[in-house]
């Protein structure tokens, strides 16, 4: 198998119908791995590789094999393969500076391979310039993730663990639309999954780029513009104007999380302790009719900045605004978080309308007031664990069910303190 230089997949099909085993020789397994398997089922048995970029001035190729052997019969066949370096023509600056680079980016991270190509002298994968995507309608989040049944993902797969680091320039031309049933991850947004990692001065989208989610889902999802599930890591100095909307359902008692940062964060830092590490969101988050009632762990959850803060250490959400939209007609629902289980949530202000039922599916029905729990800035504390401080809620909070509704919080078992709300908090329903 002859291969250039260049991040590249390939596969290997098997026609007989026999046991096997699939073996990459010790000596190439940095840099020749199992693909993640992307492609649709055939009557044979395909199997994906991928060999990570290969650079090497003085333009020796390295060399590696696959073997498949069948024990009972000793059957023996091993492919040798064969890759040739890129050696670049003029030397460049390492770093992301085409859509092409982001991709073949991603694909490194997802396999499992270096990503020393993309990073300057400090370790730090950098953008070079502004990015536009518009030509890419299909995006493969960077890292994936299952959920166990709540919204913990202990078997990420490939997680982004470095630092990315914007340097100022901008992602745009977003358009994407991911399927909430898609078995192959649970987490959606320009990364899937962060652990241990840094995401820094970016910014993420333009006016009017949107991600779609479609259909319904039995697992755990989470979806948020720039991750969908971030643990023990920080994101600071990110503005995102990428709207996240759900045109698909989300099954009764399956909790889902959508927002405008991340999905879900567990042991994270979103912004940071000062105003220089603020993050802004000016993105919508809003979903339609959906069939799910529950009002709490299970339910839907949305925030303009974070959809589900989980019980952990080090939760920080601090200098943070939203400036978007949020809506869904059940479950938590906040202008910065949905639910809040622990941490702090500090030096924070909420812009965006915050409104339950936008969509109408219940027309003000007096018996539906129990389905939906909503805030200013956070849709439930859930436990004495939670502290909100130094907060402001200047957005209009809607209720079209006469729900339990607030200017700083829908409930609340933890602290609030030094918060202002002047926001109008408005519903049309008396429920006795």
């Amino acid at each position: 198998v002859a291969l250039e230089g260049e991040f590249t997949e390939f596969d290997i099909k098997v026609s007989a119908d026999i046991a096997y085993d699939v073996t990459i020789a010790e000596e190439c397994r940095s840099w020749l791995k199992p693909a993640p398997a992307t492609r649709a089922p055939m009557v044979t048995t395909t199997h994906s590789f991928v060999a990570d970029y290969y650079e090497n001035d003085s333009g020796a190729d390295r060399k590696g094999s696959i073997t498949f052997s069948n024990r009972p019969y000793g059957v023996t066949v091993t492919l040798g393969v064969r890759q040739s370096p890129v050696i670049p023509d003029t030397p460049t600056d390492p770093g992301i500076a085409t859509g092409a680079d982001l991709v073949a980016f991603a694909k490194a991270v997802n396999a499992g391979g270096s990503t020393s190509r993309w990073e300057n002298a400090s370790g730090e994968v950098v953008l070079l310039n502004d990015i536009d995507l518009s030509g890419l309608p299909e995006w493969t989040p960077i890292g994936a993730g299952k959920a166990t049944g709540t919204p913990s993902y202990n078997t990420l797969v490939n997680p982004f663990t470095g630092v990315f680091n914007g340097q100022g320039f901008t992602i745009s031309g977003i358009q994407w639309t991911f399927d909430a049933e898609n078995e192959a991850t649970h987490l959606h947004g320009l990364f899937g999954a962060l652990k241990g990692a840094t995401v820094k001065n970016l910014k993420l989208g333009a006016a009017g780029d949107q991600i779609t989610v479609t259909g319904a889902s039995p697992n755990v999802v989470a979806v948020g513009a720039l991750t969908g599930y971030a643990e023990g890591s920080t994101i600071t100095n990110v503005t995102n104007y990428v709207s996240v909307i759900l045109t698909g359902d989300n099954p009764d008692a399956t909790l889902m999380m959508l927002a405008g940062i991340a999905g879900c964060a567990k042991s994270t830092v979103i912004g940071g302790e000062t105003k220089a590490d603020a993050v802004i969101n000016n993105g919508d988050v809003k979903t339609g009719r959906i069939t799910n009632t529950a009002n709490g762990g299970t339910g839907m959850q949305v925030g303009g900045i974070c959809a589900y803060i989980k019980s952990a250490e080090n939760n920080l959400i601090g200098y943070c605004t939203n400036n978007g939209r949020v809506n869904a007609p059940s479950g938590r629902g906040g202008g910065l978080a949905g639910t809040f289980e622990k941490g702090t949530i500090a030096n924070s202000l909420n812009n965006g309308l915050v409104e339950d039922d936008a969509a109408g599916q219940y027309a003000g029905q007096k018996d539906k007031y129990g389905i939906k729990r909503m805030g200013g800035l956070v849709g439930g504390s859930t436990t004495t664990g939670c502290v909100i401080e130094n907060c402001n809620n200047l957005g209009n909070v809607i209720t079209h069910l006469g729900c339990r509704t607030g200017g700083f919080s829908g409930h609340n078992l933890g602290t609030i303190r030094n918060c202002k709300n002047t926001g109008a908090i408005i519903g049309n329903v008396t429920v006795d």
